[in-house]
């Protein structure tokens, strides 16, 4: 009975060509739909502008008129005449974008629509980031790790005083741990985080005192004259951005 409810469970697993192309549909429309209810409000936001256009346009031209339309008054006149103009090819400007911005929209759905990519559901992989809008990041990195064990490992180093670089000199930020010792008194050129993982440490910064237990942490701006003690069972992590590394 059990060797069967594994094949059910196998078969109920299987994935449904009908469902997926059904998802890809649902999918497909309502880009669509999102598509034309864009056209629609931008149609409408330019009806509202011409409209605004034609109701400046009439108190343009009253309060002109009132204003320079009398006799001998030539500037005045060429002021009327010149404001009409302008407010004219306004008018010529916004009913040549009507048709343009429907066409821009119309012709990325077309494109979409004769894609691969919509015919099959699946990227064209001859395709992705054909040009990317930004140089892609070649830089390799360490594979994740368990910061527990890694530390468990660094105990000895660390009970002789020797702070342990994380991740070496490739990289802007320093991330580097430090054990039991003194770090005599130093002014970073940049702000320096200090997380106090176990026992305990004191930071001496501008003639003040901060004492750090098992969780705490402390953020020393950069110029700022500190030194730290730290006890026998410390352990902490020691962050900074170093200038000298920074990378265009």
């Amino acid at each position: 009975m059990a060797e069967s409810y594994g094949v059910l469970d196998k078969i109920g697993d299987q994935p449904n060509p009908l469902q997926k192309e059904d998802t890809h549909q649902v999918r497909d429309q309502l880009q669509l739909k999102a598509c034309e209810e864009e056209i629609k409000s931008l149609k409408e936001e330019i009806k509202r502008l011409k409209d605004e256009l034609k109701m400046v346009k009439h108190q343009l031209e009253r309060e002109t008129k009132k204003r320079f339309t009398t006799p001998g008054n030539s500037d005045g006149l060429a002021l009327l005449a010149k404001a009409e103009s302008d407010l004219k090819n306004i008018g010529l400007l916004i009913k040549c974008w009507i048709p343009n911005i429907s066409m821009l929209f119309l012709s990325h759905r077309d494109l979409f629509l004769a894609s691969k990519q919509y015919k099959t559901g699946e990227p064209d992989p001859n395709e992705v980031f054909r040009q990317p809008p930004f140089q892609m990041n070649t830089l390799n990195v360490m594979s994740p790790f368990c910061f527990k064990d890694w530390l468990d490992k660094q105990r000895p180093s660390l009970a002789s005083g020797r702070p342990i670089d994380m991740f070496g000199a490739q990289f802007e930020t320093e991330a580097m741990v430090f054990g039991p010792g003194l770090s005599e008194t130093t002014v970073p050129q940049s702000d320096v985080w200090i997380w106090q993982l176990e026992g305990s440490s004191r930071v001496t910064m501008n003639e003040e005192e901060f004492t750090l237990s098992a969780g705490d942490s402390l953020l020393i701006p950069e110029q700022s004259q500190y030194r730290w003690q730290r006890d026998e069972a410390t352990v902490a992590l020691f962050v900074v951005q170093n200038p000298e590394r920074k990378r265009p």
